[in-house]
């Protein structure tokens, strides 16, 4: 514990806690040590990465040099749209991939959807129908 700067490790409940001057003279947490277990990380007061029982949860955005997904996992999106692709590109975000809807997938460049396959196979390029297989 510092007391000077309010820099410190305290007790709250069954939790263990470390907490840091923000500046300004007010102690923010910056990690949390559950009784249960669970540890939880923090930036500027605000939970940013929790442990569960499951593995984990982020707050925020991930950057990562090399992601590399093991033991069967899955990467999942949301639907998004042709204007914001759920899989696009960081100096890009309006060119990518989409779900139009249940097995149907689109394309996108510059926001604009240039290509779907639907559910049967059949592959449109320039048209918001499929036509060929």
């Amino acid at each position: 514990y510092n007391s000077g700067n309010i820099t410190g490790f305290y007790r709250s409940g069954g939790d263990f806690q470390i907490k840091n001057d923000n500046g300004a003279g007010t102690p923010e947490t910056s990690i949390v040590l559950a009784e249960d277990g669970a540890v939880s990380l923090y930036h500027d007061d605000s939970a940013k990465l929790a442990t569960t029982s499951t593995g984990i949860d982020v707050t925020g955005t991930v950057t990562s040099d090399n992601l590399i997904i093991g033991g069967g996992g899955v990467v999942k999106g949301e639907r998004g749209t042709a204007s914001a692709p759920a899989y696009s590109f960081v100096d890009d975000a309006d060119t990518g991939m989409f779900n139009i809807a249940n097995a149907d997938l689109g394309f996108s460049v510059g926001g604009t959807e240039r290509a779907r396959i639907d559910a049967s196979g059949r592959v449109g390029i320039g048209a918001v129908t499929s036509a060929q297989r």
